[in-house]
């Protein structure tokens, strides 16, 4: 393994069978006959990391340090975007199994849930990395919300890179998945960057205006932190360590005429945010090339032959010149 790779993945993979109506086309990013298909934050992380390496040469291979049940593991051996030689999986009982209806409206899907995993048998300690990576971590649900993993991993001297999505997250008994609120100062005071969504962010507790819930995280711990709004697109964080500065931005989303894909956008928008930070170490360039890949992934899905590189440039340009900076006085 290549230790001296900067950007690190921890997540789970998880099981989704995706219903759609019959007159849309499967959104599985696997290519077996199964109405099984592989899901959570590394596979699309891996997905648009392989569209980057074929697109942009100078953009690194992350390593994956993931959970993996044995039917995932059979699923990931089906992906060409999987590479052996930089990964460590780590083996768990069992993954969580969502149910995605998107035969319905939006207004009516549920996000379901059955055989949720429970505890993992499988350590995230075992750590295998000289230099001090840009670590990744994505929670599904309740996998990482110990404040004692990200003591350990910030002590190693990581950056780290936060979705706590699952951390909201729970279960009823029919299956259906529940939002309740999630508020840890230990865990978030270690974070670096964070992405939640707009809901999710007022979860937190906080209150309820985005701005000022932006404000409080930037003021806990973060550097960066990032809350999606769907198609009202983002907002983005600054938090400025020499100039002792805090900068709020807003970022709109880029429109598209035919949404394919919804699963997996947030994963795909804090990857390419990251990613493209640590090459332009400009972080409005960047927000800007996460959204354009986000809206490519909406319009698209896994059809990796409509991701060109002068469309994604565009899309880029556009986003960028929207950008508003509404830092409160």
């Amino acid at each position: 393994m290549d230790t001296s790779c900067k950007k690190v993945i921890l997540g789970l993979f998880v099981l989704d069978k995706i219903i759609t109506s019959e007159s849309e086309r499967s959104l599985s990013i696997n290519t077996e006959n199964s109405d099984l298909s592989l899901g959570g934050p590394p596979t699309f992380m891996l997905f648009i990391s392989d569209i980057f390496r074929e697109l942009i040469p100078v953009m690194e291979e992350p390593i994956l340090f993931a959970y993996i049940s044995k039917q995932t593991r059979e699923l990931l051996d089906n992906l060409s975007i999987f590479e052996e030689k930089n990964s460590q999986l780590i083996p768990c009982y069992k993954s969580p199994n969502f149910i995605l209806d998107y035969s319905r409206p939006s207004t009516e899907r549920n996000l379901m849930l059955f055989d949720p995993p429970g505890e993992f048998n499988c350590n995230p300690f075992i750590w295998q990395f000289d230099k001090p990576p840009i670590l990744i971590i994505s929670s599904v649900y309740q996998e990482f919300n110990s404040s004692e993993i990200f003591s350990f991993l910030r002590n190693k001297g990581s950056f780290l890179v936060f979705d706590p999505q699952g951390c909201f997250r729970k279960i009823s008994s029919d299956g259906k998945i529940i939002y309740s609120e999630w508020f840890s100062r230990e865990i978030l005071s270690q974070i670096n960057c964070i992405k939640l969504a707009d809901s999710e962010a007022i979860l937190l507790g906080l209150g309820n205006d985005l701005v000022d819930i932006t404000q409080q995280l930037l003021a806990i711990a973060s550097n960066y932190v990032i809350i999606t709004k769907g198609k009202k697109g983002a907002l983005l964080g600054i938090k400025s360590i020499t100039l002792e500065k805090k900068s709020i931005f807003s970022v709109p989303s880029y429109p598209v005429d035919n949404v394919i894909n919804e699963t997996g956008a947030g994963d795909v928008f804090l990857y390419s945010f990251v990613s493209f930070l640590q090459i332009l170490e400009d972080e409005l360039e960047a927000i800007a090339y996460a959204t354009s890949l986000v809206s490519m992934l909406i319009e698209y899905g896994f059809d990796k032959e409509k991701y060109i590189l002068h469309e994604i440039k565009y899309r880029q340009k556009v986003i960028r010149s929207r950008i508003k900076n509404i830092s409160p006085d």
